[in-house]
């Protein structure tokens, strides 16, 4: 299912306030970008933790999403909450600092020795390889460390203020990452894998807009984006999930499961849908070990099966 929507300008306010928030941010950045990670990784934290505090709406999704999904009391939920928002800074200031040296710099917070294994044993059937992750960990540092050993091209959401789409897509471009809007379709995205690249594909949101299927998430249906079952069933690409998670205050480590296979029913369909099961469940499952790491405050659950 896709909506469309018509282009309006925003409310003068809006535009100003998007503005100040630009320019805000671009001066802390250029005023921190030289100094040592540690600090402006505890800066961050210590800035989204305010976030915490004074954005009530989020605290309010993440605590009631937390609750229902995880089955415990308001206590743990506001708890994991609260540890959700200090990670959030420290990956925003890790996301600044790999821009400096990003080779360097990537290779020293990440093993990824299973990873680069597995993906470089997948890429031998020059089909290429399709990596489902979602905002788990440090999203981003794990396409930088991809982008370093293998062609990697990520689909990306354009962000509403053109000023800060460029701004990410710029520094992901320095990364060595490709950049593919979602709006672009499914042809760049089989290029890439005729190329034999790694696509990475963030696949954990609900996008009404996008193709997508009900899928048991935490025990609840979930509409869920299929791009990477079609894609994998259409090139035959192997399908992989990784997710990198933090293991300490300047360390990660990529966790790796696939190729994911399934039993072809001689349904397209039907594979395609137990394919996003079988993924979806693996992700559901790396969000459990360590949920603190994952984004609560996005509303996984709102679309509904009778409104699709």
């Amino acid at each position: 299912m896709r909506r469309r929507s018509g282009k309006h300008k925003p409310p003068l306010f809006k535009l100003f306030y998007r503005h100040l928030l630009w320019w805000s941010g671009k001066l802390i950045m250029l005023s921190l970008a030289e100094l040592p990670l540690q600090f402006t990784s505890f800066f961050f934290s210590i800035a989204f933790l305010f976030w915490y505090y004074v954005f009530r709406k989020f605290r309010h999704i993440a605590v009631e999403q937390l609750k229902e999904a995880l089955k415990i009391n308001s206590k743990e939920a506001e708890g994991i909450t609260k540890k959700m928002f200090l990670h959030l800074g420290r990956n925003f200031a890790e996301f600044l600092a790999i821009a400096r040296n990003p080779r360097r710099i990537v290779l020293s917070l990440v093993d990824g020795e299973e990873f680069k294994q597995k993906i470089s044993e997948a890429l031998k059937q020059k089909k290429g390889v399709i990596v489902v992750t979602g905002h788990i960990g440090n999203w981003e540092l794990l396409g930088a460390y991809s982008a370093q050993h293998f062609p990697t091209a990520v689909i990306a959401k354009k962000i509403y203020f053109n000023k800060y789409d460029k701004e990410i897509s710029s520094r992901r471009r320095k990364l060595k990452m490709s950049v593919i809007y979602q709006e672009e379709g499914i042809r760049p995205l089989l290029e890439a894998l005729h190329k034999n690249s790694v696509v990475g594909i963030l696949a954990d949101q609900d996008i009404k807009r996008a193709a997508g299927d009900f899928v048991q998430f935490f025990g609840k249906p979930a509409y869920t984006v299929t791009a990477p079952s079609t894609l994998s069933l259409k090139s035959g690409a192997p399908l992989f999930v990784a997710a990198l998670r933090r293991t300490s205050l300047l360390k990660h480590k990529i966790f790796i499961v696939g190729p994911i296979t399934i039993l072809p029913s001689g349904d397209r369909n039907t594979d395609r849908i137990n394919l996003t099961q079988t993924w979806t469940t693996v992700l559901e499952n790396i969000i459990r070990q360590e949920p603190s790491q994952w984004v609560w405050f996005h509303k996984r659950w709102n679309t509904r099966p009778e409104e699709v």
